[in-house]
This record gives C-alpha cells, structure tokens and sequence, in this order.
C-alpha cells in the first residue's frame, strides 16, 4: 500500500513501482518495485538521487548521507532490488525508476538523476546509466572489479565504467576489492573529461553535500 508521512519537516512516502507497464506507483506489491520517496521540506533543487538497495529500509539517517542530501534539496527515491536477481531484470527495475523521476516535472528536471548504488549493485547502477541519458552521473561503492553475465562469462567492471564519459562517475572504496581505476580514468582523460571521475576512500557525513554539488556540474573539482 502507499502511505506518505512528514518527519523532521520532510515528506516520506513508500510506494511500488509498477515493472510491467508505465513506471507509476502502485499499491500492488506483486513483482513491483518496492520503493521509498524522501522529499525535502523546502522547495526542491529539482534533481534527485536513484539509491539502489538490496532490501534495507531507508530512512533519514541510514544511509547516514541521506538526511544531508535531502537537506540539502535533492530528492532521494530507494528502490528496493532483491539479492540475487538476474542483471537484466535489475538493470531493468532501475530503468523503471529513473522512467519514474523522469515524469515527476514537478520536483525532478530532465537530465538531473543521480543514480548511487554499492557493490554488486554498482554494476547494476553503471549499465544503467550507460543506458540511459536521462541519468547524469553515477556514485558506485566498493565495486567489484568484474562481474559474470550470462553463460558464465566474466567482464571487467573498469570496462563499465569506460563507457560513462562525459557522465560523472564518483567510485567509493576503490582500493577495497581491486578495481582498476586508472583504466577508468585513462577512459575519460582520453576524451577530455578528465574532471567529471573522482576517487573517495571513504565518504563522511559532511562531505556527501559538495560531492553531489559536483556531481551535478554545479561546483568544480
């Protein structure tokens, strides 16, 4: 069912995702897409973040950068994509809540969609955003330096993330399972958009504002 309440002044509504028609909420939760919409109390910055999660609740402040990008006038959508499921299939899902974003006019522009996502699914975030235009840059955690498609065949997620540029591209915890960021960063150097990857070992509380401003093409490196 949805259900919208305020806390702290921010307007939290849970809905589902419809998967096999047009993105719109749906109190159906059979094979939707389980999703929470965090809005800020102000008047928004018209952009938004797309958190892909593998079923923790979202909330204000877990993950801890959430309160802060909300207060800071983004909008935060967590949808929901169980462990496990098949790339295609989540890719897809993801696809369906930058489609969402997309027809919310009213707080979102064209274009202004960040889509942040951690481990495995960083993989599912970068296709994505490979995919689709509408998502301006990408925040990936702990990636994995390479992952199996069908049949068993493994490809290099440094080769993902080469095919971003111009798109911005922040990689978090690099060092932590062997990802080959300097394929990454010859990738946009060889293109001139040497400035739109940035590496972070470790994200604080207070760094996220700035981190998205940048991300968004509103501050320089």
């Amino acid at each position: 069912m949805r259900s919208m309440h305020t806390h702290d002044g921010f307007t939290i509504e849970d809905l589902f995702l419809k998967t096999r028609s047009s993105p719109s909420p749906s109190e159906d939760q059979f094979e939707n897409v389980p999703c929470v919409l965090i809005q800020p109390s102000t008047p928004p910055r018209r952009a938004a973040v797309l958190y892909l999660h593998g079923g923790e609740e979202v909330t204000l402040d877990d993950p801890p950068w959430v309160r802060g990008v909300v207060g800071d006038g983004m909008i935060v959508l967590g949808a929901s994509l169980p462990r496990g499921e098949p790339l295609a299939s989540a890719v897809a899902k993801t696809l369906k809540g930058v489609s969402y974003l997309d027809l919310r006019r009213d707080i979102v522009d064209r274009g202004e969609i960040v889509v942040w996502s951690q481990g495995d699914l960083g993989v599912v975030g970068l296709i994505a955003a490979v995919l689709d235009e509408r998502v301006k840059g990408v925040v990936v955690e702990v990636l994995p330096p390479e992952v199996f498609v069908d049949g068993g065949v493994a490809v290099e997620v440094a080769a993902i993330c080469s095919l971003l540029p111009p798109k911005t591209l922040l990689v978090v915890g690099h060092r932590r399972r062997g990802l080959r960021v300097q394929q990454v960063i010859d990738a946009y150097r060889r293109v001139g958009q040497g400035a739109r990857v940035r590496l972070e070992e470790r994200l604080s509380r207070e760094g996220v504002t700035p981190l998205m401003r940048w991300m968004l093409g509103e501050v320089e490196e």
